[in-house]
C-alpha cells in the first residue's frame, strides 16, 4: 500500500490489534483511516484504538482510559457508543441507551482527515461531540490553533464551519468537536491533522485553502513568516490637524504603524468624530494617506460588536435587535413618572450598577430604556429606584403584560443579538470605514463581550473580516479559535502599573508559548509611558529599557499608549524614552545582534544597558539595579547590605561584578499621616468575635485569630494571629483571614494603611490586602507585605501607591490574576474586603504575631534635606531638598540631576564628598538625611552596578 495514496479502508474480520487490556471490548470490525502521515484506528465499539505516526510507528493515542470517538448528550447526561461500523465512506455510531444513531462522513485527504455529521436519529440530542481524540502528553497545546504537539509530531483539530465548537485542552490534551441543534447538527464539519511537527503549518495552509475557510496571508499558518507582523505601533489620537506630529513621533520611536484610536463618534455606526475629522470619512482617509506617504502603516481600533448607549442603534429609539439576557413580564401598567417597574417574575442575580466590568443595569420596555439601582427580589417583584428615559430615549407609559427585557451589557456598551441582522449592519459600518480610508490593520477589541460565547464572537469577527476588501493585519482582544486563520498577532496585554519588570517576565514567558502552540507571533504591549498619579509613580528609565531588551531578545514588536506629540506628556522623560525605543527598534528590525546575544537578553531578571562604543559598534552591558526601601532612620531600615559576586560575568543568572564607582538613584517617597491622626479611619479593631469571617489555609497549615491583651499597642486589645505549618517546606505554606465590608467602604480620602506589628522574628510574610467588588476592573489584589524578620513592636506605613506586586511571584498564593495584581487600581470608593495573609511559614513550626488596630490614613507629600549615602566609609551628600516623588540620579560627581515626580529635570546637583566605591562581594550601605518634621524619612535607594560588555564568549555581535 503506497504511502502517497489517500487510503480509507475498513478492515474486515477481527481487529488485528485484539483487545486493549483494561479497556472496552473491541471484538468485531475495527475501522482504519489512513493518509500519508497517520494510521487512525477506531474500534468496533466506537472507542479510539490508535493514532500512529507512520514515519516512526509511534502511537500517540491515549490507551487508558480509552476515549469514545462520538459522545452525545441528552437530558443533561453524556452517553457513549455501543457499536461502530463503516461503509461507503461513512462511520455509523450506535448507542444502546438511548436508542440513537449518528452517521459521520469521512474523507482521507493527503495530509488530513475531514469528518462531517451526515445524520442523527434523535431530535432531542442537546450536544453531539465527534472527532474526539485523547493525545499523549504534548509540549505545546493551544485552544486557539487547535494544536497539541511536541517537537516531533503534531495533531490539530480545525472546525470547518460555525456549526462546530472545538476545544483542545487538558493534560493529556483532549481534542473534541461539538455541535448543537441551535446551530445545526447535520453538516457540522472538522478537519483532523496528524503530521510531522515541522510540516504542521504547511498542512494547515492546505486545510485553510482547500476547505474554504476565511483566511489572511498575514494570519494563521502564514503569520510567523509575515514581515509586517514584526512592526511596532503607537496608539494615537490623530486628527486632520496633527497627523504630521504623530508621523514625526512614530519615526523617532522607530514604530512602523500609527494606530488610530478614539476616532469614532460612537460605537456602532462608527462615523468619524467631527472635532477630529471635520471632513468626515474624507478627512480620515486623507489622514491615512499622509501616514502611507510617510512610509508608515495605519491601524484602526474598534470595539467590535459594542454599541455605545449614545449611538443611533440605541437612542433615541433603541433597536429591537439589541441582545437581551433575560426577559420579564410587566405585572401592572406604569406611567411615565413611575420609578418602580413591577414584574411577575423575580429579578435575580442581576447587577445594579453601571460599571466597566458589570453586566449592566438597563431594561428595555417598548422603545424606552430604563436604568435601575435596586432589585425587588421578594414579592412584589420588580426593578426599583429607576431612571426613566435613560440614554436619551423617550419616557413612555407601558401596559400590563409588556415584555421587560434586560439588555446584555459589556464594557458599558450594548451588543447586537448574535442571531440578528444587526451583526451584519455593525460589521458593515466598521468595514466601510476600513475600506474607504485604506487602513492596514484592525484591532478587534472587546469581541469577547459578544453574547453567545464562542459562537457570537466568531460570528461578529467573521462578519467584519469578510467585509474587509484589503490586505489586513488582524489583532484582537479575543484570541478566538474560529478567527485563527485570519488572526495575525497575539500577546497584547494591558499595561502594568506596579511590579513592571516581573510583569514583563510573565508576559515573555507567555509569549514563548503563544508562538510555539498558537503558531502566531506575539507582541510586548500594550505599554504606557506612565506619569505619576495618586496610585503609582512615574516609570523610570531602567523599566523602559527592560521592556526594550526583552523585546529585542524575543524579536517581539511593542505597542504604546499614553504617548502624545505636542501636549505636556504624563511622563516628562517621554522624548528620552522614545529615542531609546527607536534605537532598540532599528537594531531589532535589522537583525543587528546575533542569536546568542538575544538569548542572553531573554533571561528573566537579567538586565542590560545598550551602549555605543567609540567605533560605532552597539553592545550590551550587564547591569544591576538593587533597590532598597528605607522606611525610617530609627527602625533599622536605613542600613543594609548589597552583595556583589567577584569575577567576570558568567552565564548563570545571579552573578555580579567587579569593584567600581557607585551609581545611585534616590527617590523620596510619600508619607502617611501619623497613626494617631484624627483623620484616620479604623478598618479592623480585633475586639469582637466574627469580625474576620473568612478563614482559609493551605493543606498542612492551621491558623487562628483571637483578641488579646497580652501585647497591645494603640488600643486596649490587639489581634493575635497564629499559625502552624506541619509541612517540611515554607513554599506554599499560607493562611488567610478576611473581613468583608458591606456596603463597601469609601476610602477616597486615604492612601495608606497604618499598623503596629509585634513580630516573632521567624521570617514569615504578613500580607495586608484590600480588594474591590469584581464589577470594578474585575477586582484587584492591593497587596502590602511585612517581612516578620524582627521581634517586638514595629510600626508600618503601607502606602497604596507602593503595592508589593514585584514580589508576588516569589510565593504561592491561593489566587491569581495578572491584571488584578500588576495593573488594576484599587477603586477606593468601593473597598469591599480586608484580608490578612500569612505566607512563607517556617516548616514544622508555629508563628504568632500581634496586630494593633489597622487604620486607613491620608498620605502627604513631605520634604527631606541633604540626603546622603555612605559605602565603605565614604559618604556622599546631595545638597538639595527632596520632595516626595522627586528623585536624584547620580552617575558621577559631574553627572548628577534632580528630577521632579514627572521626570522633568529640576536642577543639576554638585554632590559633596567623595563618590564611594562598590567592592566586589558585600557592601554595607547607610542612608541618612534631615528628615521631615513629624514624619518618617522614607526613600527608595537604588544601587546601580555594571559588568563588562557581552564578549564573544557570551555571544558575538554582528554589524549589518
Amino acid at each position: 500500500m503506497s504511502l502517497c495514496q489517500n487510503i480509507l479502508v475498513a478492515w474486515v474480520g477481527m481487529n488485528s490489534l485484539g483487545y486493549c487490556e483494561g479497556g472496552k471490548g473491541n471484538a468485531g470490525t475495527a475501522i482504519t483511516l489512513e493518509n500519508d502521515y497517520v494510521r487512525y484506528v477506531i474500534g468496533a465499539n466506537g472507542y479510539n484504538l490508535s493514532f500512529v505516526d507512520k514515519r516512526t510507528g509511534r502511537d500517540h493515542c491515549v490507551q487508558e482510559p480509552q476515549q469514545a470517538f462520538v459522545i452525545l448528550k441528552r437530558d443533561g447526561r453524556d452517553y457513549e457508543p455501543s457499536t461502530c461500523s463503516f461503509a461507503e465512506g461513512k462511520i455509523t455510531v450506535e448507542f444502546d441507551q438511548p436508542r440513537f444513531t449518528a452517521v459521520i462522513n469521512v474523507e482521507a485527504k493527503g495530509h488530513y482527515f475531514v469528518f462531517e455529521v451526515v445524520s442523527v436519529s434523535d431530535g432531542d440530542v442537546e450536544e453531539l461531540v465527534f472527532s474526539s481524540l485523547h493525545i499523549k502528553p504534548s509540549k505545546y497545546v493551544s485552544g486557539m490553533s487547535g494544536v497539541a504537539a511536541d517537537d516531533d509530531f503534531a495533531v490539530c483539530l480545525r472546525a470547518l464551519n460555525l456549526q462546530v465548537g472545538a476545544s483542545v485542552s487538558g493534560t493529556p490534551p483532549l481534542l473534541q468537536a461539538a455541535c448543537y441543534p441551535k446551530y445545526g447538527l447535520v453538516g457540522a464539519k472538522v478537519a483532523l491533522v496528524g503530521c510531522p511537527a515541522e510540516e504542521l503549518r504547511s498542512v494547515l495552509k492546505e486545510v485553510v485553502r482547500q476547505e474554504g475557510l476565511p483566511y489572511s496571508s498575514l494570519g494563521g499558518p502564514w503569520a510567523l513568516n509575515a514581515e509586517e507582523n514584526r512592526g511596532s505601533y503607537v496608539f494615537a489620537s490623530v486628527s486632520e490637524d496633527n497627523v504630521e506630529e504623530w508621523i514625526e513621533l512614530a519615526k523617532r520611536a522607530g514604530l512602523a504603524q500609527i494606530h488610530i484610536h478614539g476616532w469614532w463618534r460612537s460605537l456602532g455606526h462608527y462615523e468619524p468624530r467631527q472635532d477630529l475629522f471635520p471632513h468626515g470619512l474624507e478627512g480620515l482617509k486623507a489622514v491615512v494617506d499622509k501616514i502611507h506617504e510617510a512610509g508608515l502603516k495605519a491601524g484602526m481600533h474598534t470595539l467590535t460588536g459594542c454599541i455605545s448607549p449614545i449611538d443611533p442603534f440605541a437612542t433615541p429609539v433603541p433597536d429591537k435587535r439589541l441582545a437581551k439576557d433575560a426577559t420579564f413580564t410587566l405585572a401592572g401598567s406604569v406611567s411615565e413618572s413611575d420609578r418602580r417597574i413591577p414584574t411577575l417574575e423575580q429579578p435575580h442575580a442581576l447587577d445594579t450598577i453601571w460599571a466597566y466590568a458589570s453586566h449592566g443595569n438597563v431594561i428595555q420596555i417598548d422603545d424606552e430604556l430604563i436604568q435601575y439601582t435596586l432589585l425587588a427580589e421578594k414579592p412584589p417583584y420588580g426593578f426599583t429606584n429607576c431612571t426613566r428615559g435613560a440614554f436619551g430615549t423617550k419616557t413612555q407609559s407601558h401596559e400590563k403584560g409588556a415584555a421587560v427585557h434586560h439588555l446584555f451589557v459589556r464594557y458599558t456598551s450594548f451588543l447586537p443579538d448574535e442571531n440578528s441582522t444587526l451583526v451584519d449592519e455593525v460589521a458593515e459600518c466598521i468595514a466601510r470605514a476600513f475600506n474607504t480610508c485604506g487602513f492596514d490593520m484592525i484591532y478587534m477589541d472587546g469581541a469577547e463581550g459578544m453574547m453567545g460565547g464562542w459562537h457570537g464572537v466568531a460570528k461578529m469577527r467573521g462578519a467584519i473580516f469578510n467585509k474587509i476588501k484589503r490586505r489586513v493585519l488582524v489583532e484582537a482582544s479575543s484570541w478566538g479559535y474560529h478567527s485563527w486563520p485570519f488572526h495575525s498577532r497575539i500577546g497584547a496585554w494591558d499595561h502594568p502599573r506596579w511590579g513592571v519588570k516581573r510583569f514583563i517576565d510573565a508576559h515573555c514567558q507567555a509569549m514563548e508559548q503563544y508562538r510555539s502552540s498558537a503558531l502566531l507571533p506575539a507582541q510586548l504591549g500594550w505599554w504606557a509611558l506612565l506619569g505619576p498619579s495618586a496610585d503609582w509613580d512615574a516609570q523610570l528609565p531602567d523599566e523602559i529599557e527592560y521592556l526594550c531588551c526583552k523585546a529585542l531578545g524575543y524579536d517581539a514588536p511593542m505597542s504604546f499608549q499614553g504617548v502624545y506629540p505636542s501636549q505636556q506628556p504624563a511622563n516628562a522623560r517621554q522624548d528620552e524614552y522614545l529615542k531609546m525605543i527607536g534605537q532598540y527598534e532599528r537594531l531589532r528590525l535589522t537583525g543587528y545582534f546575533s542569536d546568542s546575544v538575544k538569548a542572553r537578553l531573554k533571561a528573566p531578571k537579567e538586565e542590560f544597558r545598550l551602549v555605543q562604543a567609540q567605533n560605532g559598534v552597539w553592545h550590551f552591558i550587564p547591569t544591576d539595579y538593587a533597590t532598597h526601601k528605607v522606611t525610617g532612620l530609627r527602625d533599622g531600615s536605613n542600613t543594609w547590605t548589597v552583595r556583589f559576586a567577584h569575577g567576570r560575568l558568567r552565564l548563570t543568572v545571579n552573578n555580579r561584578f567587579d569593584a567600581q564607582p557607585v551609581r545611585l538613584r534616590i527617590q523620596a517617597l510619600h508619607s502617611a499621616a501619623p497613626y494617631d491622626s484624627a483623620d484616620g479611619l479604623v478598618l479592623a479593631e480585633f475586639d469582637k468575635e466574627g469580625e474576620f469571617g473568612v478563614r482559609e489555609a493551605a493543606s498542612g497549615v492551621t491558623h487562628a485569630l483571637t483578641s488579646s491583651t497580652e501585647q497591645v499597642k494603640g488600643s486596649e486589645v490587639s489581634g493575635c494571629y497564629s499559625a502552624e505549618n506541619t509541612m517540611a517546606q515554607r513554599r506554599g505554606a499560607w493562611a488567610e483571614i478576611g473581613k468583608v465590608f458591606s456596603p463597601p467602604l469609601d476610602l477616597r480620602r486615604y492612601g495608606a494603611l497604618g499598623v503596629w506589628v509585634y513580630g516573632d522574628g521567624k521570617g514569615e510574610l504578613l500580607n495586608l490586602q484590600l480588594r474591590d467588588p469584581p464589577q470594578y476592573y474585575h477586582g484587584t489584589y492591593d497587596e502590602h507585605y511585612v517581612d516578620v524578620d524582627f521581634t517586638g513592636w514595629r510600626y508600618f506605613e503601607l502606602l497604596l501607591r507602593e503595592r508589593d506586586a514585584e514580589r508576588h511571584g516569589d510565593y504561592v498564593w491561593p489566587y491569581s490574576g495578572t491584571y488584578q495584581i500588576y495593573r488594576s487600581p484599587l477603586v477606593r470608593e468601593h473597598v469591599s474586603e480586608l484580608n490578612l495573609y500569612y505566607n512563607n511559614l517556617p516548616p514544622s513550626d508555629s508563628v504568632k504575631c500581634y496586630l494593633s488596630p489597622i487604620k486607613a490614613l491620608p498620605t502627604v507629600k513631605v520634604k527631606m534635606e541633604n540626603p546622603s549615602v555612605t559605602i565603605g566609609g565614604k559618604r556622599i551628600v546631595f545638597p538639595v531638598t527632596l520632595e516626595s516623588g522627586q528623585y536624584i540620579e547620580f552617575a558621577s560627581t559631574s553627572n548628577c540631576k534632580l528630577y521632579d515626580e514627572r521626570g522633568a529635570v529640576v536642577e543639576e546637583i554638585k554632590p559633596q564628598g567623595e563618590a564611594p566605591t562598590l567592592a566586589a562581594g558585600e557592601n554595607t550601605v547607610t542612608f541618612t538625611c534631615a528628615p521631615p518634621e513629624g514624619y518618617n524619612a522614607r526613600a527608595n535607594v537604588t544601587v546601580i552596578s555594571s559588568g563588562e560588555p557581552l564578549s564573544s564568549e557570551e555571544g558575538s555581535v554582528s554589524v549589518k
